[in-house]
């Protein structure tokens, strides 16, 4: 049996905008997330996708460990506003990787039908 992988065409599927934000800052790291990964991923499960998408958070102090309740300030990702360039801990551990999970997971059971 084939073992269906997810590749850098998934991306745009996977990264379709939210309709709603933590922050501010949190569309253009989400932005900068779906860049870095249409640049360097390679083919990958589910799993795979997420331990990149994790490992990169943590670039951003973003973690299974972080209390959700922090938020930081990131100059890159600041396009003003009063929470401009913030982002939210909370949103991305109970909203953006549950989210990017579920549709990494989608793709790939897309793939096996």
């Amino acid at each position: 049996m084939t073992r269906s992988l997810m590749d850098k065409a998934d991306i745009v599927r996977i990264f379709e905008e939210p309709a709603q934000w933590g922050l501010r800052g949190d569309p253009g790291l989400w932005q900068w997330l779906k860049a870095t990964c249409e640049q360097n991923l390679q083919p990958c499960t589910a799993p795979a996708f997420m331990e990149l998408i994790q490992g990169l958070l943590n670039e951003f102090g973003v973690s299974h460990d972080s209390d959700p309740a922090e938020m930081r300030y990131f100059e890159a990702f600041d396009k003003g506003g009063m929470s401009g360039g913030n982002i939210s801990f909370r949103w991305w551990l109970e909203k953006g990787l549950p989210l990017l999970e579920s549709r990494a997971v989608v793709v790939i059971a897309e793939k096996s039908i």
